[in-house]
């Protein structure tokens, strides 16, 4: 077979750092969808071994329902990403493979942790690696110093009832109905929410919830 020509390759990764954006933003199925087009473009021009590709397979670990395939494709992710002189792409595929390896029990989750946070401390800028990495250690009961400021107030069970449905799809009217009450009491919550979390909108507030552990 011919080689890939280098359209090939950036139809195979322009939709990686899509997915990763999608994922943070609290869209999982749209980034899942996104990172199975990136790696079967890979796959199908076999370039599928590019360092490029990691985080499409760190994206898969972190949105599978099925532990073994989502501790497989996290691996691969490291994998992958250890081929990159980019030390930011290789700690976000290592937070990513911790966050998974904790979700499913696995021993390599303290191992994957350290290793992140060790890369993350060493660079000048972590950006979204940095703050990712912050959110896995909150949320695994790892974190040895607050990763964002204080909330303003504690959100109430109620409140984080209503926020755990915020990074999905559905409409507060739907959030309503799922939660069997009406739709002015979950318009009433997300204000309390956006407000203890001093953000102005549902993406933010997703963002901000998961910075505090609280997703």
């Amino acid at each position: 077979m011919a080689a890939s020509r280098p359209d090939h390759f950036v139809a195979a990764v322009t939709p990686v750092y899509a997915a990763v954006a999608e994922l943070e933003s609290g869209r999982p199925e749209a980034a899942r969808a996104l990172a199975h087009r990136s790696v079967a473009e890979a796959d199908e021009h076999r370039i599928g071994e590019a360092a490029q590709l990691a985080l499409a397979h760190s994206v898969l670990a972190r949105t599978s329902d099925k532990p073994a395939a989502a501790v497989g494709a996290a691996r691969r992710g490291v994998q992958l990403a250890r081929r990159s002189p980019e030390s930011v792409s290789l700690s976000y595929a290592l937070a990513s493979a911790a966050d998974v390896a904790f979700e499913c029990d696995h021993d390599d989750a303290e191992r994957f942790l350290a290793e992140a946070r060790r890369i993350v401390d060493r660079c000048a800028d972590p950006g979204i690696a940095g703050r990712y990495l912050a959110r896995v250690e909150a949320r695994h009961g790892r974190a040895d110093r607050p990763s964002t400021d204080e909330l303003v107030e504690d959100l109430t069970e109620r409140e984080l009832s209503v926020l755990r449905y915020l990074p999905s799809k559905l409409s507060q009217r739907e959030i309503a109905g799922e939660l069997y009450v009406s739709l002015n009491t979950v318009k009433t919550h997300c204000k309390a929410i956006y407000r203890k979390l001093g953000v102005d909108g549902r993406h933010a507030a997703v963002q901000s919830a998961r910075d505090h552990g609280l997703l």
